[in-house]
């Protein structure tokens, strides 16, 4: 029966993709604009394209052989993250973006932050980070604002190695690594480090996404944490035993010193507690209050935000 169903489930699929594949370049472009659904269906079809309504008003360059880059299409990049960012980067903030790739969140945290606010982007991948600093120098007004590092973080300094991902285009990972491909070494260093080169004197957010390296992340930054008391966003995926192990690391040890739990699910946010984390776990720090169960709807929260940010 259950093979029987994903039969059934695929064949939509297969038609759509092959209907899409039918289709002139544009003609699919315009109908996925909007809906990440059906910008999958174009992921063949790698081209390049600058869209100028990004988050509502950003130019970037899209990639279509790129999930994320896909996604961007949709105008919105993790509706659930980018809502928690809309309530928690105050204007004036500090944001460090761990894993930034090429910055369909770094964006909305400099955009929130506004024009007295600066975001880190840590960005290892040689090739995401070009992109990044494209992104960037088509938005003027952002450039000044966002820092680009590329290199990756862990709890030491040295080297690691890096390697794109061969079945999702646009990804990349430091700890996953595939031996009989290539492997890029490429720098890495602690955000404790980091931040007195930085000379870093307050750190309002840090958001970590880099598939399974987040407890290393946090083991690096445990001083900066400690002080600046951050609102911390990082990815939980539970998929195998080394993602279980570093979500239950991390939690383990922000619940230690104060922190709290707390599931992102579409438009809520509630107290939760390791194993029942969501795909990103919010984890705030004694007097941060959620203010409320549910967050306002993207489009319209975002883009009323965004009008009044210079």
């Amino acid at each position: 029966m259950g093979s029987l169903r994903r039969f059934a489930f695929d064949q939509p699929r297969r038609f759509a993709r092959a209907l899409y594949a039918e289709l002139p370049f544009n003609l699919a472009v315009y109908l996925a604009r909007g809906k990440p659904d059906r910008a999958f269906y174009i992921k063949d079809r790698g081209r390049h394209l600058t869209i100028d309504d990004y988050l509502g008003r950003f130019r970037v360059r899209i990639d279509t052989s790129s999930d994320i880059q896909r996604r961007m299409l949709s105008r919105s990049y993790e509706p659930d993250v980018l809502g928690a960012l809309r309530r928690f980067v105050p204007i004036g903030g500090v944001c460090v973006d761990v894993g930034a790739n090429v910055g369909a969140l770094t964006f909305a945290m400099a955009a929130h932050a506004g024009i007295t606010g600066f975001v880190h982007a840590i960005e290892p991948g040689e090739a995401f980070a070009k992109r990044l600093r494209e992104n960037l120098a088509l938005n003027p007004a952002l450039e000044s604002r966002v820092a680009v590092h590329e290199l990756g973080l862990s709890d030491r300094e040295g080297t690691a190695g890096w390697q794109d991902s061969a079945t999702d285009p646009g990804t990349a990972s430091v700890h996953w690594v595939d031996p009989t491909r290539p492997v890029v070494p490429v720098p890495v260093n602690t955000l404790d480090r980091l931040a007195g080169e930085w000379n870093l004197s307050r750190l309002d957010l840090l958001k970590i996404d880099v598939d399974g390296m987040d407890h290393l992340v946090v083991r690096g930054a445990q001083n900066v944490i400690q002080r600046y008391q951050p609102i911390i966003i990082f990815e939980t995926t539970l998929c195998d035993p080394e993602q279980v192990s570093a979500a239950q690391e991390a939690t383990g040890w922000l619940e230690g010193i104060g922190y709290r739990m707390h599931r992102i699910d579409y438009a809520q946010i509630r107290p939760t507690q390791f194993p029942d984390l969501s795909m990103n776990t919010l984890a705030l720090p004694n007097g941060s209050t959620v203010r409320g169960a549910s967050t306002p709807s993207l489009a319209g929260s975002f883009n009323s935000r965004l009008a009044h940010t210079p």
